[in-house]
């Protein structure tokens, strides 16, 4: 895990099992379990850039009375670069196709927590693997993602769509760009594009390092998929409770994506935007999308949970939360 030297709050959990599984097309996954190994599985998977350390903080969260295991995505973290041709949602159905098939023994379930291309792998993994999605996922939540028209869709540089679209090449060359070291320049890149201004010093620092970590090859691959990604056809196939968790500051993924993706999704729980939050709502607020995971665990999964102070549940039985108002730059692409 990337580890912030000085802020116990980013310190690194440790796991108590290490596993690699090998996916479809041979792949190696690094897998890792936190917690505790007889509570309900909690399976969490993480964004474009990220690995497994970005869930640092719902693996404290959950471990005292859930089984959490993280995974690196293919090219991501410790787990190994796939050939050309699998820097794609199949290839991330697939490995979290293998990851389920590997930690959940027969007849056990799992809740799903997806953080941007995280949610995506969710999604593509149920329209590939719908048969094994019913049996083995009981609950999901899906926090700051969309399903197409990412490139044009994003606010980092507000345009009219007309013009978005035909810069489409050029967005995706400038994403795919590596970050350039952890500096005061950096980070204020990417408080600007991933977090929001309400982030402090500790989350920026944070997630600059993990960026960071992300190999260059890895970084371009996936930005070139995201250019021509449209998985909207397979959100009806993910037919377990979910509940979305927006940033509606988010400039990557904006709440446009959210909302349509709330709209089609068949058994939504509910809808919830942070007003505050930019695109790394589990590091800008942990609780919330901690609280959400616990709480489809209570409710969807047989196992009794006892509920933790540190983790405060959220209620997503309530009414949807009211959405904040977008940012002008939002509406204009909504």
């Amino acid at each position: 895990m990337t580890a912030l030297a000085g802020n116990d709050v980013f310190s690194p959990s440790t796991p108590y099992e290490q596993r690699t599984v090998r996916s479809a097309d041979g792949t190696a996954i690094n897998v890792e379990l936190y917690g505790n190994p007889e509570g309900p599985t909690v399976v969490l998977v993480h964004g474009w850039t990220c690995n497994i350390s970005f869930w640092v903080l719902q693996i404290k969260a959950l471990a005292p009375d859930h089984r959490v295991v993280t995974y690196d995505q293919r090219g991501h973290g410790a787990s190994a670069e796939p050939g050309p041709a699998g820097f794609s949602p199949a290839g991330l159905a697939d490995d979290l196709s293998a990851v389920l098939d590997d930690v959940l023994d027969d007849g056990e379930r799992a809740v799903l927590g997806g953080h941007s291309m995280g949610a995506m792998t969710m999604i593509a993994f149920a329209g590939r693997h719908a048969e094994q999605l019913r049996r083995q996922v009981a609950a999901g939540v899906m926090a700051s993602t969309g399903m197409n028209e990412l490139m044009p869709r994003s606010t980092i540089v507000p345009m009219p769509q007309v013009v978005a679209k035909r810069v489409i090449p050029l967005s995706t060359f400038v994403i795919g760009q590596p970050q350039r070291g952890v500096n005061g320049m950096s980070k204020a890149v990417l408080k600007y594009a991933s977090l929001s201004r309400t982030a402090d010093p500790a989350q920026v620092e944070f997630c600059a390092r993990v960026v960071q970590d992300c190999s260059p090859r890895t970084r371009r691959e996936f930005a070139r998929m995201f250019s021509r990604m449209d998985l909207s056809g397979d959100i009806a196939e993910f037919s377990a409770p979910t509940v979305v968790i927006a940033g509606a500051r988010d400039k990557l993924t904006p709440v446009w994506h959210t909302r349509r993706l709330a709209a089609q999704l068949p058994n939504l729980v509910d809808s919830v935007e942070l007003p505050h939050d930019g695109h790394m709502t589990p590091i800008q607020s942990p609780e919330e999308v901690s609280g959400a995971l616990r709480t489809m665990v209570r409710k969807h999964l047989n196992r009794t949970v006892s509920v933790v102070e540190a983790a405060p549940v959220v209620d997503v039985t309530a009414a949807p939360t009211s959405a904040a108002e977008p940012s002008a730059s939002s509406s204009e692409n909504g």
